[in-house]
């Protein structure tokens, strides 16, 4: 039951609610039997439902660790150093990597395995942690996410013509994916990529996403004041 970004103010606040209010109940009962039909059966009750404004909600959990190690006593890996969910889809394949890096420091090294996995991975890490970040965030101006979406477009398009390097989702998933690069190459390469092409989508997407609000706004105004009336 996501809170989603673009849900009314009053679906927000129902499912942001911590106060398991009869009206609360019921409305969320209805917005269950909406999204999710086959799954309402299961809560015969108002137990459930009550027990539902009682619990923690999040956007994310992005992690950004200041160091994956303490001493030679813990050692932090996969979900645990840098739990990314949900955006790039590189948790497993992360969490693998962390083992095998360890494995060999471990034939190397054992004495000293935890310090120097963390300064052999701690530059992937951050560099993991920025690009879902990124993904994670919210863009709140007009027309960011249409920049956004164009960035993408153009860098895959400029990289079939060889100007720029590969897109950062081939190295991701693509063909080149077969060859383990570290997360810091591949992402530094991507956020340079970034400076001077994501501004450039912007100057073409914020105008006409700002014409466009302001051409809007009379009518998402007129619909506001329906539905405060009406409710």
């Amino acid at each position: 039951m996501g809170a989603r970004d673009n849900a009314s103010p009053k679906e927000k606040e129902l499912l942001l609610s911590k106060v398991a209010t009869p009206d609360n109940i019921q409305s969320l009962r209805k917005l269950i039997s909406q999204r999710a039909p086959r799954v309402l059966p299961f809560f015969e009750t108002d137990k459930e439902l009550t027990r539902y404004f009682q619990r923690r909600t999040y956007r994310g959990a992005i992690i950004k660790c200041n160091r994956l190690n303490d001493s030679e006593f813990i050692l932090l890996l996969g979900d645990a150093a840098h739990s990314v969910l949900p955006p790039t889809g590189e948790g497993i394949n992360s969490g693998l990597e962390d083992t095998l890096i360890l494995a060999d420091i471990v034939k190397e090294n054992p004495e000293r395995c935890f310090q120097l996995f963390n300064e052999r991975r701690i530059a992937d890490v951050h560099a993991l942690h920025d690009y879902a970040e990124y993904l994670n965030s919210l863009p709140v101006i007009p027309g960011e996410g249409g920049a956004r979406l164009m960035f993408m477009i153009l860098e895959s398009i400029l990289a079939k013509t060889g100007i720029i390097s590969a897109p950062i989702s081939e190295h991701l998933f693509g063909p080149t994916s077969a060859e383990v690069k570290p997360y810091n190459d591949i992402i530094s390469v991507w956020k340079k990529k970034r400076c001077w092409l994501l501004p450039i989508c912007r100057v073409f997407c914020y105008p006409f996403a700002f014409l466009m609000a302001a051409l809007c706004f009379p009518c998402k105004l007129f619909t506001f004041c329906i539905s405060r009336k009406q409710s």
